[in-house]
This record gives structure tokens, sequence and C-alpha cells, in this order.
């Protein structure tokens, strides 16, 4: 409820341009901070920019460590019962999650940390990684639905598939950002699930771009710029685990979705790594 009043109070023009032009201050302070990146690094950020979403596979990204994560998120999957325990929800709770470190600590690799810096053009919060299965129940609820996160003007996901993903087994589906951005003018959309029926009437199902692929495809996106879903999963589940970032000065901060590491996950750490792992209260 204080959320959403806070939502509410951001959009009044005289708090809106307020907000939008300590924005514009705060990159241009960041912006010598901003690390160096790879020709191809260049490359994945100018797409993410211009289309909201960047389609790869785990080993073409070429991250130290891949291994070792890969070897933790799919033992989870080999055997879920242990893992997935909430019978209300098909993610992995934190508290265990905590318990295995490579997962976590990948998402810190200093190559990751600089792309999404120089995307979001501040300091990054990274708030760890979520497993989930999608189950095939052909249910459309929650984050089958159409809508946009709110957390902050800019995030990055980084979405790697555990398992073959076609069309009918819960891909990641999107709506590019120049038609969004006309979605959002034209119906005053702010927030909230949108049904394909009312989707539908704006921009064509033609236009909605599933991003399916075989095991170890990649799917980084910013979820605030791109209005997505995860496509109802009806004939195989979905195996998989995303990466959260967003700015050290979010619009709302959902404790729920950071996880936080232990001392002696901290204590491998740069300095870097460590500012980004951290929230200052």
């Amino acid at each position: 409820m204080v959320n959403k009043a806070r939502r509410e109070l951001f959009h009044l023009p005289v708090v809106s341009t307020a907000i939008a032009l300590n924005y514009e201050i705060k990159k241009t302070r960041h912006l010598p901070a901003l690390p160096s990146l790879s020709e191809q690094d260049g490359l994945i950020l100018d797409e993410i920019r211009q289309t909201g979403v960047y389609m790869t596979n785990i080993n073409q990204m070429d991250i130290p460590h891949t291994s070792a994560m890969l070897a933790t998120a799919e033992q989870f999957f080999r055997n879920p019962a242990p893992f997935f325990i909430d019978p209300q929800r098909q993610s992995i709770p934190n508290r265990i999650l905590q318990q295995y470190p490579d997962l976590y600590l990948w998402g810190l690799e200093e190559r990751l940390l600089a792309l999404v810096e120089n995307y979001l053009a501040l300091p990054v919060l990274y708030l760890g990684a979520e497993v989930k299965i999608e189950t095939a129940n052909g249910l459309s609820a929650g984050v089958r639905q159409w809508h946009v996160d709110i957390e902050d003007r800019r995030m990055i996901k980084i979405i790697l598939y555990l398992n073959d993903v076609e069309l009918d087994g819960g891909p990641f589906e999107y709506i590019p950002v120049d038609e969004t951005q006309i979605f959002v003018q034209t119906t005053g959309y702010r927030a909230g699930l949108i049904e394909d029926e009312v989707m539908s009437r704006s921009v064509p199902p033609s236009r909605w771009i599933a991003c399916w692929g075989q095991k170890y495809t990649v799917v980084i996106t910013d979820p605030c710029r791109v209005l997505h879903r995860v496509k109802v999963p009806s004939q195989r589940d979905r195996h998989s685990v995303t990466f959260n970032y967003c700015s050290r000065f979010p619009f709302e901060f959902r404790s729920k979705h950071a996880l936080k590491c232990n001392a002696e996950v901290l204590a491998r750490l740069s300095a870097r790594q460590l500012a980004c792992a951290i929230r200052e209260s």
C-alpha cells in the first residue's frame, strides 16, 4: 500500500520532473566511473538499449566460473524435492540458495557487473539469483500475464534456461521497446497485469516475440522497458535461473528478491563486488 502511494506521488508533474532531473544528475556524475567494455559486450549493450532484449548462449558468453555455476544449478532439477519445498511457489527459498554460493557468485563476475553498470549508467545493486520451475499447467496468472517491472527506472535480468524451451514450454516473451513505449503512451499504462485479449487490441500477437531456445540459452533483458511475461507453458515445464540487478537508487526495494550472503562468501569478494552485493540502508 505504501509503495502504491509512493508510485502515485512520483507521477505528479512537479515530483516526476524533480526525480527525472535528479536521475540525470546522478548519471552525469557517475559517467567518469563507468568501466570499459570489450567490443563484444558493447554490441550486447547496444542491442539491449535498442530492443530491450539480447539472446545468446551461456558458453558464448565466456564468463569465468560458469562450469561451477551450472553444476550447482543443475543439481536442483535432477532431484527437485529437497529444494523446491514451498507448494505455493515453484522457486527455491533464499535460505536454501544461501548454501550454494557458486550460483550467487556467478552473478557478481566482473564482466557482468561492467555490462550492467554501463547499461544502468549508475552504481549496481545485485539482487542475487532466483531458481524456478514454470510448471506446464496452462494457467495464466501472475508473471504469465503482460507487465513491466516497476522497482526501478532500469533493471537487468539474465535468464538462463536449464532445459530446452520451445513455444509451449514457457519461454520469456516480450514486446520491443518502441512498441512498449507506444502502448504506454496510448493507454496511459503505468503498472499492473494485462491479459492477452487486452494486449492484442493494441499490439497484434504477430509482434509478440517469444525467446525460445535450447538448453543454456540466455536472455538478457530490461524488464522495466519492455512489456513481457512468461508465455504460458502447456506441454513442458521450464527450468531456469534468473540473475537480477538494479541501481543502488531503486524506486522500490523488494527485499524478498534480494539474496543475502554469509560472511564466508563476502570474504571472497573484491571491493567492487562487495559494493554491488550490499545495499546501504
